[in-house]
């Protein structure tokens, strides 16, 4: 009896454990050269598939690249020295609800929309030290020069 309580008890725990895991919003699908992910303040070298979350943060290095594909097919790309912090995104159709926010701390990102701008364009933007683009049509290009963080 205690046995099967205790089995119980674990199997309880680690399905809670898993429940808690948040939902991924994109995946790395390109990958060249040095990138990381920062999550919760731990750095990691980045691997294909890898699933990012909201909060997270992807960097490149001098000669890294990365792609990223996001749940509602959403597309950026991010060039060599580039930091991008995964703000908020949201992509409830059920719902009506509908958001992502980006923010380019440094270095050239490209953006493809996806679902989400297509149900909300105004709901999706990209925060940088100098400026916010509100997305107002399907893709853009943002680049800040690395001296002065300025475009």
């Amino acid at each position: 009896m205690f046995r099967t309580l205790l089995v119980t008890y674990f199997l309880l725990f680690c399905l809670s454990a898993v429940a808690a895991e948040p939902e991924p919003i994109a995946v790395i699908k390109t990958l060249d050269g040095p990138v990381w992910v920062e999550r919760q303040g731990t750095r990691q070298a980045a691997v294909l598939n890898n699933h990012l979350h909201i909060a997270d943060v992807v960097i490149t290095g001098a000669k890294g690249r990365a792609g990223l594909l996001f749940s509602d097919g959403a597309r950026v790309s991010l060039d060599p020295e580039s930091t991008l912090q995964l703000e908020r995104f949201r992509y409830a159709p059920a719902q009506k609800e509908f958001e992502m926010v980006l923010r380019l701390v440094r270095g050239i990102a490209a953006y493809v929309s996806g679902k989400v701008a297509s149900f909300a364009p105004g709901a999706v933007r990209m925060e940088t030290p100098v400026g916010v683009i509100g997305l107002r049509g399907t893709q853009f290009v943002a680049a800040l020069a690395p001296e002065t963080g300025a475009p």
